[in-house]
């Protein structure tokens, strides 16, 4: 390209250092366990997790975190926010996957928070016992009769048999009804269950579980495919349960079932190797599975007994708040309505555009991972107002929920780092392969349209990589807008 008609221009853009900083609006400091914004909490949640984590020896953000998880475990479909977000409503579900290490008491935190849940739920399946056996005697009478009349059916003929087969289907599709529900399991939690089990537990209940683990190993499994014959991940429960959005779950004992409206909380405690195995499966965040929850790491390690005598003083409070909220929840049949304010939803508004402002920058290759943040926060606001209690979002109570995801979005951001410049790093040595197979320079436009790779994530890769690659505009003496093309730094043109 001969320089009498054209003239080249290296564009400038931001680059972050090696770790982005407050130059560019945000600090993923900000995200460390020890900047937990534990103030925004109402005063019971944040006097339970203080509390905890003072006898239990635990970060403030392992309690805190835990029993926000668990009161949107109790809470379920029974409570919903209006008008956060153009014509829908929100269901308070959760999502909280902390990650701590082994023998750093995340177990204790979990099982005392869970503990309410856990007898209410053993309430629950013994008294649908009690109402099964009761109807044993009716499915007894109904299986003789229908035994009858199926005989009389037999030898009877015209009018009268047909009168016999109409009564007789009659009692079969009462006795299905009967059989399908002394058939039911009935609770208030799940384990670590695979997905026929989870679909099985979700359709006996209502479409509605809780779902805790203080060791979520086996269920990271589950989801990854470690028990499936094709050994392929099986998100799809996991995904709608947090969505709402019908799924069909195929039961190899039962059969297959429609759930038509899951609602699906989660307190998965993980280890540090556990996490890193989701967040190392591609299709995890393809499919948008680690966008959905509330992922961070809490700081936890072994302590030394610190030979205090303190006891969880308030754990009667909170199992006074969990009782409150599970009589509700059985008590009406209709979900209770939290409203959101107008300046509320500008504050979740200005939330999603922050995050949309962060993947369209230096983390152009995370695109995705921040697209629940704003429903995240106004599930966590509604959880708020509910314990408050009041029955309006304003736009302090969403800023107070809004620092709390922002908390975990950024402990995420911050979890990634590594692996991010691993990825990014492979990535620049495939736009060099690229730049090499066309001869040294590359249009724009023509390395999106055949090679997948936009401008916003192109401009990460050299952010993370600086002084590899180049923007360059060429401008030639013809009208129209310049062309814009990638080559290696430094190249002359």
């Amino acid at each position: 390209m001969s320089e009498d008609n054209s003239t080249s221009r290296i564009i400038e853009y931001p680059r972050p250092d090696e770790e982005p900083n407050e130059s560019l609006g945000f600090d993923l400091s900000y995200g460390r366990p020890e900047n937990f914004p534990i103030a925004a909490f109402p005063d019971i949640l944040r006097a339970v997790a203080v509390n905890m984590a003072t006898v239990y020896q635990t970060p403030v953000c392992l309690s805190a975190m835990s029993a926000l998880a668990v009161l949107s475990g109790a809470t379920g479909a029974s409570v919903i926010v209006n008008g956060a977000y153009k014509d829908k409503h929100t269901r308070l579900n959760l999502y909280v996957w902390p990650v701590a290490e082994r023998g750093s008491g995340k177990g204790v935190n979990g099982e005392t928070l869970c503990a309410p849940i856990s007898r209410r739920s053993k309430e629950l399946a013994k008294l649908h016992r009690q109402i099964v056996a009761g109807k044993r005697g009716e499915i007894a009478a109904l299986t003789v009769e229908a035994k009858s009349l199926a005989s009389q059916a037999a030898s009877a003929q015209g009018s009268e048999r047909d009168n016999l087969l109409v009564t007789l289907s009659n009692r079969h599709e009462h006795l299905a009804e009967l059989e399908a529900e002394a058939a039911r399991e009935k609770t208030l939690l799940v384990g670590d269950a695979t997905s026929e089990a989870l679909g099985r537990a979700l359709d006996d209940n209502d479409e509605v579980l809780f779902g805790y683990s203080s060791e979520a190993g086996a269920a990271v499994s589950v989801a990854l495919g470690k028990y499936s014959k094709q050994g392929q991940s099986d998100y799809d429960l996991l995904l709608s349960g947090y969505s709402g959005d019908c799924v069909r779950s195929n039961r190899i004992t039962r059969g297959s079932v429609e759930l038509e409206n899951p609602c699906l909380s989660l307190l998965w405690l993980v280890q540090g190797c556990v996490m890193q195995r989701i967040l190392g499966d591609p299709e995890a965040s393809n499919r948008g599975l680690t966008a959905r929850p509330l992922i961070f790491d809490t700081g936890s390690r072994r302590e030394k007994d610190d030979r205090s005598t303190a006891t969880f003083e308030l754990e009667g409070s909170w199992n006074t708040l969990l009782s409150v909220v599970l009589d509700r929840r059985f008590r009406n049949e209709v979900p209770a309505e939290i409203v959101c304010s107008p300046e509320a939803r500008e504050v979740f508004a200005k939330f999603h555009d922050e995050g949309i402002e962060l993947e369209r920058g230096p983390f152009a290759d995370l695109t995705g991972e921040l697209s629940r943040q704003r429903e995240n926060a106004i599930k966590v606001a509604g959880l708020f107002a509910m314990v408050e209690p009041t029955t309006i979002i304003s736009a302090a109570l969403a800023e107070r929920a809004v620092s709390v995801v922002r908390w975990c979005g950024y402990n995420y951001l911050g979890m990634l780092q590594t692996g991010r410049r691993e990825r990014q790093r492979d990535e620049l040595e495939r736009v060099q392969d690229v730049l090499r197979r066309h001869g040294g320079q590359i249009n724009l436009g023509k390395l999106d349209s055949d090679h997948g790779m936009s401008r916003a994530r192109l401009n990460s890769i050299m952010a993370a990589n600086p002084g590899e690659l180049e923007i360059v505009q060429l401008k030639s003496g013809k009208a129209g807008r310049p062309a814009e093309v990638l080559r290696p730094a430094g190249k002359s043109i």
